[in-house]
């Protein structure tokens, strides 16, 4: 299936296939993470990721150290899966993502907002966000729309302002959903029975799902448990005040985290020491704004000075890096390790449109009103242009050339299904698909055609060349595939762990390649020779 790439600035966030909360960086290792340097902010983003039909389930859990409210993961925790919708009676709706990202939004036309039973809503201006907003009176339900024609629906109630909404179902565009579902939960606080409501299960297409249990701290619900399909569970445990001390892995691998002032004052109860699988230890200090300002791991240490709209981050080999901020926060400008000086401009939006080094411009886009991108240019001002449908399909690509491609889509395109692809030579590729937006044949430009066969769970199990050969695929309870038999008969089988690890490979002529651990990370990969 053809990808149309990014181009150079493209950001895809917020992300729907985690539920909103923007993908993680470099700087938010599970074990070792660095701090934000607009903000000194520390988080930290382990993830759990299932393949399922239409789009894989991701669950991403994150410690903020500028959040010390309490949240179904302990204190200064949430997790992507508990999004929230608050609606300050229609005139301001605010979505809170599970990595504490906030997006706001505004009726389109306060005077005339509604359309039948649908109030739409757009995002306000200068954050950032490419989603809009519906709600639909009659459903009593807020759906959020993505540029890639997935939705997330916000429907079920919860505790606190009659217009709170929690996180319903995520949907493509082909209308395959992951369904939350919640449950009352009973506990004992001591004097007597009381109850909280809290997310039971994410039901992927097929049926299969992920179970969440609790354990309760302070009359706090706090996740315990997140179990898959096939039994594996990822474990949490807390301490007396609520805060997450360890995270298991099914294959056992232990991250530890341990707790202290650490330098933020009284009343700041920070994350001090982060260790990993192997005992390696990551040490944090913070200032009084819960601001890092150095994290200490073996022997090298890094440290943070931050001014008015200024961070400096100073590394263990000596080299610095000092980066400016402009008055909505986007970062402006950085003066590199080497004393390279690069700097950025925004659209009104907070969109990355310019970069620039003294060696000249490195990437230039122009975005549209519905923050698609329109125009971008490369290093040399060769450009390239870009053109949509109402649905945000992109329809034409002109390149620095003058040659044009043209993309064709499934009915109104409103399913997102590219069926017809013509390059700048006039060449052809097309494709069908199933009704559930799988790809069923491909024809590339010489009529040659390609059939694929899927499982229940959207698993290609068999694919059909145009030659007559056939080559079949088979797959365990998680939708890993193991083993595949080619056209000619010859099988190669795969061998995982209870972390998704490949750890063997045995291929048609029945040599074994073994991939070693060591605790939870890779030590070596055995070739058949040894």
């Amino acid at each position: 299936m053809l990808k149309i790439p990014d181009p150079p600035g493209f950001a895809a966030s917020p992300d729907p296939l985690l539920q909103g909360s923007t993908p993680p960086n470099e700087r938010m290792h599970p074990t070792m993470p660095f701090p934000d340097p607009a903000t000194g902010e520390l988080k930290i983003d382990p993830e759990i990721q299932l393949k399922a039909k239409g789009f894989d389930l991701t669950v991403s859990m994150f410690y903020s150290a500028a959040k010390p409210e309490i949240g179904m993961m302990g204190i200064g925790r949430s997790a992507s899966v508990f999004a929230r919708l608050w609606d300050a009676n229609g005139t301001i709706v605010t979505i809170t993502r599970g990595d504490f990202g906030e997006q706001y939004y505004e009726p389109f036309v306060p005077e005339e907002s509604g359309s039948g039973t649908v109030v739409t809503y757009v995002s306000s201006k200068n954050t950032g966000n490419v989603t809009s907003l519906t709600y639909d009176t009659e459903a009593d339900e807020y759906t959020e729309h993505f540029l890639s024609g997935m939705k997330m629906v916000y429907q079920e109630p919860y505790g606190g302002p009659a217009n709170a909404r929690r996180l319903g179902r995520v949907v493509d565009p082909s209308g395959n959903a992951q369904t939350y579902s919640y449950a009352t939960f009973t506990y004992w606080d001591g004097t007597g029975d009381e109850e909280f409501r809290a997310l039971r299960t994410i039901e992927v297409p097929g049926g299969n799902k992920v179970s969440f249990t609790y354990t309760v701290v302070w009359g706090q619900p706090l996740v315990e448990t997140i179990g898959d399909w096939s039994g594996r569970e990822w474990t949490m445990r807390y301490d007396a005040n609520a805060c997450l001390t360890t995270f298991t892995t099914p294959l056992g691998c232990v991250t530890k985290y341990g707790y202290s002032l650490a330098g933020a004052g009284a009343a700041n109860t920070m994350l001090h020491t982060l260790e990993d699988s192997r005992g390696y230890v990551a040490t944090y200090m913070y200032n009084a704004r819960r601001q890092v300002v150095s994290l200490a791991a073996g022997t090298g240490v890094w440290s943070y000075s931050y001014n008015t709209n200024q961070t400096v981050e100073y590394w263990p080999s000596g080299g610095r890096v000092t980066y400016a901020y402009g008055e909505a926060g986007n970062n402006v400008g950085t003066i590199r390790a080497d004393g390279v000086p690069v700097t950025y401009s925004y659209n009104e939006n907070r969109m990355k449109v310019k970069e620039t080094t003294p060696a000249g411009t490195m990437m230039s886009v122009v975005y549209d009103a519905q923050n698609r991108l329109s125009l971008s240019d490369d290093p040399l001002g060769n450009r390239t242009t870009y053109g949509y449908d109402v649905h945000s399909n992109v329809t034409t690509i002109q390149y620095p050339d003058s040659g044009i491609a043209t993309f064709g889509y499934e009915g109104d395109g409103s399913t997102r299904r590219l069926v017809r692809h013509t390059d700048p030579l006039g060449r052809v590729t097309s494709w069908t698909y199933t009704t559930d937006g799988l790809v069923r044949t491909s024809t590339d430009p010489r009529g040659l055609v390609t059939t694929n066969n899927y499982d229940s769970q959207g698993n290609v199990v068999s694919v059909a060349y145009s030659d007559g050969g056939v080559a079949t695929m088979f797959y365990d309870l998680l939708n890993r595939m193991e083993s595949s038999v080619d056209p000619i008969n010859r099988r190669t089988t795969y061998t995982y762990d209870a972390a998704d690890h490949v750890v063997a490979v045995r291929n048609p002529l029945n040599r074994v390649t073994t991939y070693l651990y060591d605790g939870c990370l890779l030590q070596a990969e055995v070739d058949a020779l040894g």
